[in-house]
């Protein structure tokens, strides 16, 4: 289980305000570079993704990252959608997230 800076329970879906960059990422799960299923943050290129829906989403685990750099954001994608630049909702709607 993954907490953020305020001890709150990091969930698949959830939105995350990423201190160390100031970006917002939505959580995904998906396989770390080992093949173990985890949640993070998307690690595939954006653009490949959308010319290949079927490729596997892989992920940069949480367990990789200070936790202290992460706070859950309240509200759905869609009340945050503002928050993602265009490029990361193009990844949204490729993962049917959207």
């Amino acid at each position: 289980m993954y907490k953020d800076k305020n001890g709150r329970q990091i969930k698949k879906g959830d939105i995350v305000h990423c201190l160390y960059d100031d970006s917002y990422e939505y959580v995904f799960s998906g396989c770390d570079e080992y093949g173990r299923d985890s949640l993070g943050l998307n690690a595939n290129n954006i653009d490949y993704l959308e010319l290949h829906p079927e490729q596997e989403l892989q992920i940069y685990p949480f367990e990789d990252f200070d936790m202290n750099d992460f706070e859950v954001v309240e509200g759905t994608v869609e009340d945050n959608i503002s928050k993602f630049t265009d490029r990361y909702i193009r990844l949204l709607k490729a993962r049917g997230v959207l």
